[in-house]
């Protein structure tokens, strides 16, 4: 009898089995600037905003380890330890300043990302279609000179956090209009102004914000060939 007690007990140690979580990891995004540029001064950058659903029906977590390759730049990524509920998508930025590649012209660019987890709590991707994004893009190297040098320069905004309204000064170099964009994490524009008049030395700008909801924005200002880009945040 006691032998078949322990035959028992092996056999039900032996099938222990897991069950898998059902997931399903999306790639969507890349790059939200039109052109790749490559500057040799570093001072033109791409702007790349990556987006990460779970459209299982089970939660990622943080345990699980989501693996991410792109072709903007080179090597495979881990993500940080994130949770991603059933239906949300989380979004992922990068800044990228290129000075050196190849010759001009269209270029196709591939993201791919998969997933794995521990045994003892298996999560399983049940559709791998959507685990790869590619976007064409045209790649445009730019010869920088001297006084292309002199005009890079910073843009600080204030106050940050804003509320309803956001400031910057900018120093112009020559009789020059301008036109102020702003955008979200999603890439979405949400406020454009034009400044026409001819501005010449440091000028001071406002910018009414009211409309915008409380979040993380990038300002971009663009005189010019020249683009400064400041990132603030809203807090209503």
């Amino acid at each position: 009898m006691k032998k078949i007690y322990l035959a028992l007990i092996m056999l039900l140690v032996g099938s222990t089995t897991f069950a898998q979580r059902k997931c399903d990891l999306a790639i969507s995004g890349g790059s939200t600037s039109t052109t790749v540029t490559i500057d040799p001064a570093g001072g033109v950058a791409t702007y790349l905003n990556f987006g990460f659903t779970n459209n299982g029906t089970d939660t990622l977590k943080t345990t699980d380890t989501i693996h991410f390759v792109t072709n903007f730049f080179s090597g495979s990524y881990y993500l940080n330890p994130i949770k991603i509920n059933p239906g949300v998508t989380i979004h992922v930025l990068d800044t990228l300043k290129y000075t050196s590649g190849p010759a001009d012209g269209n270029y196709t660019f591939c993201d791919s990302v998969w997933l794995t987890s521990a045994s003892s709590d298996p999560a399983v991707d049940l559709v791998i279609s959507n685990n790869k994004v590619c976007q064409t893009l045209p790649v445009v190297n730019k010869t920088t000179s001297i006084v292309e040098l002199d005009k890079k320069q910073s843009l600080t905004t204030y106050p940050n956090p804003a509320v309803n309204e956001l400031s910057f000064e900018f120093n112009f170099l020559n009789n020059s209009g301008a036109t102020a964009r702003i955008y979200d994490l999603a890439g979405r524009t949400v406020l454009v102004k034009e400044f026409e008049k001819n501005y010449v030395g440091n000028q001071k700008f406002s910018l009414d914000i009211s409309s915008l909801t409380t979040g993380v924005y990038f300002l971009e200002f663009v005189v010019d060939d020249t683009k400064s880009i400041s990132k603030f945040n809203v807090q209503k």
